[in-house]
């Protein structure tokens, strides 16, 4: 290795340790009622005709690549996306309540397309 080359990946690695990246930690009982996030892999589908604002969602344990995944479908089954893979275990607490399309905008970027919110008493619509 070339002393340059040394000294650029030396740099790089104190670079990347001084930035640093946030754990998220689950918290404990599972999330908070109105916790919202955005759907991941949503640009892999195409945006569903019967979702909007309020509409149930349907969350289901599924496997992505050998890890724990939780994949979100609408009531009448057409996938939507997944969530994120940093929040799968504080959703997988959240055992009663509903989740819900709390913003839906089909014309937006894929990754801000669909936010889901879990509600702690079920809502009406």
């Amino acid at each position: 290795m070339q002393r340059r080359q040394f000294i650029k990946s030396v740099g790089f690695a104190i670079g990347l340790g001084a930035v640093g990246v946030p754990l998220r930690v689950p918290e404990p009982g599972g999330p908070k009622p109105g916790f919202a996030f955005f759907v991941a892999g949503a640009r892999f589908h195409a945006p569903p005709e019967d979702t909007r604002r309020g509409s149930l969602v349907v969350l289901e344990k599924s496997l992505w690549r050998g890890q724990r995944a939780i994949r979100i479908t609408t009531k009448s089954g057409q996938p939507i996306g997944f969530v994120p893979q940093s929040l799968v275990s504080l959703v997988d607490q959240a055992d009663h309540g509903e989740w819900r399309v709390a913003s839906f905008n089909p014309d937006a970027v894929p990754w801000k397309r669909c936010r889901v919110a879990w509600f702690d008493q079920p809502t009406s619509v």
